[in-house]
């Protein structure tokens, strides 16, 4: 077992703290992440806009296709589209942190990355 799944580092550093097991990772043709913590250090724990994309928000931890599933427990979240954020708002307040609420993405490389 790699010991880069229970350090402290965030998915972007695996390149350089953990090059074997991105090159691993880079073999697979779908990468499958579960839960809120791996979630958060995929996206660097950092509180992006709601509206930025995953890709962007990956910042370059991109070895092959992945997909996220999470029960949203933190107030992190991204690829939500305009105003969606505000509607879920209204619609139950503690949306991000109650644990009420689900959210699964993807992606998915093509020729251009």
């Amino acid at each position: 077992i790699e010991s880069f799944w229970t350090e402290p580092f965030v998915f972007s550093e695996m390149k350089e703290y953990a090059p074997t097991l991105y090159s691993k990772l880079s073999e697979a043709r779908l990468i499958i992440f579960k839960g809120d913590l791996n979630y958060r250090k995929l996206l660097g724990d950092i509180n992006w806009d709601t509206t930025t994309d995953l890709v962007t928000a990956l910042q370059g931890f991109y070895p092959s296709n992945l997909v996220t599933l999470r029960t949203i427990k933190a107030d992190l979240c991204v690829g939500l589209a305009e105003g969606k954020a505000a509607e879920l708002t209204s619609k139950d307040k503690d949306w991000l942190i109650n644990g009420q609420w689900g959210l699964i993405h993807a992606a998915i490389k093509n020729e251009d990355n």
